[in-house]
């Protein structure tokens, strides 16, 4: 696979993987508001849906309802990137994907200067600047993207219960009212 291909590659999956996440925050965010499944989706659908509150304003709601209202959700993460930094945490870590997301969704690919195993981004703000991203990196991403969106969807049924069933399928689809 060339340079090319393989940025069009990795920021499609770093992309709908983000997407898949940040749906799972619409879902927590808004099962927390609602408790029937109609209002559920209409807050999810009316609020926060695409292009309404953006993803770092998400982040910090989703935050603030967890350290309020759910502290095990926040002990239960475990960050695959505490080697890198002891003191990650969920919140740090949905930062970084917020970084990483908006670097794979905006900036050039200096198809030049990437490499087999480097992809180089350029951001053009007041200077040029280059982001290296190895193949490791992204797996890296890759996996705390999806340890992220496991752990809100394994709380989601868990929070769902109560309503009778959860509200949002593995892929991040609204399972059809009964």
């Amino acid at each position: 696979m060339n340079i090319s291909e393989k940025a069009e590659r990795y920021r499609g999956l770093i992309i709908h993987a983000t997407i898949t996440m940040e749906k799972a925050m619409d879902t927590y965010i808004s099962n927390y508001f609602c408790s029937d499944k109609t209002k559920t989706q209409e807050m999810h659908y009316l609020f926060l849906g695409d292009n309404r509150i953006n993803l770092e304003n998400k982040r910090q709601i989703f935050i603030w309802l967890a350290k309020n209202h759910d502290q095990d959700l926040l002990k239960k993460y475990v960050s695959i990137r505490g080697e890198m930094n002891k003191n990650n945490s969920l919140d740090k870590d949905m930062i970084f994907v917020i970084e990483q997301r908006n670097i794979f969704a905006h900036l050039l690919v200096d198809v030049y200067k990437s490499e087999d195993d480097i992809l180089h981004f350029v951001k053009f703000k007041n200077s040029r600047k280059t982001f290296g991203f190895t193949d490791i990196d992204f797996l890296q991403l890759q996996q705390v993207i999806t340890d992220i969106s496991v752990l809100i969807f394994g709380r989601l049924n868990w929070l769902t219960d109560s309503l009778g069933s959860p509200l949002l399928d593995m892929d991040g689809d609204f399972l059809p009212l009964d």
